[in-house]
């Protein structure tokens, strides 16, 4: 889609760092917690009910996948995920995309973590463009 932040080819070069045929995973430019990614459907989609069967089965092996990956480069001993499917439900962009949130133990209260992740995100801080690149690198360092 024309004006889909996700859909926009310099954004995912820009903060993508796992690819599959059907999906990437971008970090989170404005996260809740570090490491904090979102993993999305390539093909433009804005809930989950228009997913095909190989996109479904594509994005949650994704998630394995994601998961391996931050627990090396942050240290995760949990995650959250979390899928604000429509408008209604707080998804504050028109293109589906799966919140995974690395934990550590005493990262931050899980009251302000939901609040957070459930508030817009405008009020939440964007990571500069160097923090962007730097928290790529570390993660496509990942083996």
């Amino acid at each position: 889609m024309k004006d889909c932040i996700f859909c926009d080819p310099e954004i995912r070069k820009k903060e993508t760092f796992y690819e599959t045929k059907k999906c990437i995973a971008i970090v989170d430019i404005k996260p809740i917690v570090s490491g904090h990614v979102l993993i999305i459907p390539k093909r433009h989609v804005e809930k989950f009910v228009e997913l095909t069967e190989e996109e479904i089965v594509d994005i949650f092996s994704s998630v394995k996948n994601v998961y391996d990956i931050l627990i090396k480069a942050f240290k995760a001993t949990a995650f959250n995920l979390l899928i604000q499917d429509g408008r209604d439900a707080g998804q504050s962009i028109d293109h589906l995309h799966l919140h995974v949130a690395p934990r550590v133990k005493y990262d931050i209260d899980d009251k302000d973590f939901y609040k957070k992740i459930l508030s817009d995100s405008s009020e939440r801080k964007m990571l500069s463009d160097e923090e962007i690149e730097k928290t790529v690198k570390k993660l496509k360092a990942v083996k």
